[in-house]
C-alpha cells in the first residue's frame, strides 16, 4: 500500500511535467510562427498605401490585446524589429528582423509553491526570424 502511494506520486509529477513541457513547446511554436509571419508582413509592407511597417509588423504578430494576428490576443509580448522597419525605409534587398519574447506563465508550476520557487513562474521564450524585402 505504501509503495503504491510513493509510486501514484512520483507518476502524477512526472505527468504533469510532460503535460507542462508540452504547453512550453506549443508557445515555442506559436512565438516561432508568430515572427515568421510578421517578418513576412513587414518584407511585403507598401509605404505608400498601407500603415507604418511596425503597424504591419505588430498587427501580423498579435498579441498585447491585438485580435488579429498569429498570437492569443491576451499574451502580452515584446516585440523588437529592425531599424530600418522603425524608420520605414525598407528598400529591395534590405533584411528585416523580427524578435518577440514572451513570458510564458508555466500553468502547473506557477500554482506549486515549491516548485515556483525552485523553477520559477515564467519560461521566457524567444524567437527572432530575418526575411529579405524583395
Amino acid at each position: 500500500m505504501v509503495e503504491t502511494v510513493l509510486m501514484l506520486a512520483f507518476v502524477l509529477v512526472l505527468m504533469l511535467a510532460i503535460i507542462e513541457f508540452g504547453f512550453i513547446i506549443w508557445a515555442s511554436v506559436q512565438v516561432t510562427n508568430a515572427t515568421r509571419v510578421g517578418a513576412r508582413a513587414g518584407t511585403l509592407h507598401n509605404t505608400a498605401s498601407s500603415p507604418s511597417c511596425l503597424t504591419t509588423v505588430s498587427r501580423a504578430v498579435g498579441g498585447n490585446g491585438e485580435t488579429r494576428g498569429e498570437l492569443p490576443a491576451d499574451w502580452t509580448i515584446t516585440l523588437d524589429v529592425s531599424d530600418n522597419c522603425d524608420n520605414d525605409t525598407l528598400s529591395a534587398g534590405d533584411e528585416l528582423t523580427v524578435s518577440v519574447t514572451y513570458d510564458f506563465s508555466l500553468p502547473f508550476v506557477s500554482n506549486l509553491r515549491p516548485l515556483s520557487d525552485l523553477v520559477g513562474p515564467t519560461f521566457t521564450i524567444q524567437r527572432s526570424s530575418v526575411m529579405r524585402v524583395q
